[in-house]
């Protein structure tokens, strides 16, 4: 195995292995802190990939592009309701979903998450304008558009995180 490529994110590296094939083998995480790359060492964790899997390869794959590309960009995962369908437990299994990178808000009104790139002008601004501010707005979409544009948008790294498929866990 060699390094396919190291990637910095806060105060984590992460070196990405392949072995003959396109897709990553495994993920090893280092501590910036602990220098553990300068030294050799094996790092402090791995999450080796699944072979079989090549779907959820080519999105992981995908994810660590995104990451090596945006390394200054915050990372939002987007979990599907689905997973979470109580509050039995603390953790809930998931898969790797698509990844891109976008801008985000989050209603004040009702925290719920819009991404520019839906470009539902009307729905956002309706959700994040007071009553009053939307009645104000003009008539049609192009008008309001330049509303749309002004809100304060945040650019991410967005992570869907869908449903596990069961051949993974019957792999």
């Amino acid at each position: 195995m060699f390094p396919l490529f190291p990637l910095k994110v806060e105060n984590i590296k992460v070196d990405v292995y392949e072995e003959r094939q396109k897709s990553p083998l495994a993920i090893i995480f280092y501590s910036v802190s602990q220098n553990k790359w300068e030294s050799g060492n094996t790092g402090n964790g791995a999450a080796f990939l699944p072979r079989k899997d090549k779907v959820m390869n080519e999105k992981i794959t995908e994810l660590l592009r995104l990451i090596k590309e945006n390394p200054d960009l915050p990372i939002l995962p987007m979990v599907d309701g689905e997973i979470c369908a109580g509050d039995d437990y603390g953790y809930w299994n998931g898969s790797w979903g698509t990844a891109r990178v976008d801008e985000f808000l989050i209603s004040k009104h009702n925290d719920s998450i819009h991404f520019k790139s839906d470009d539902d002008v009307f729905d956002v601004l309706e959700r994040n304008l007071t009553d009053e501010e939307f009645e104000k707005l003009p008539e049609t979409e192009s008008e309001c558009r330049p509303y749309f544009g002004a809100l304060p948008w945040k650019k991410a790294i967005i992570v869907f995180i869908e449903m596990l498929d069961e051949e993974v866990l019957n792999g």
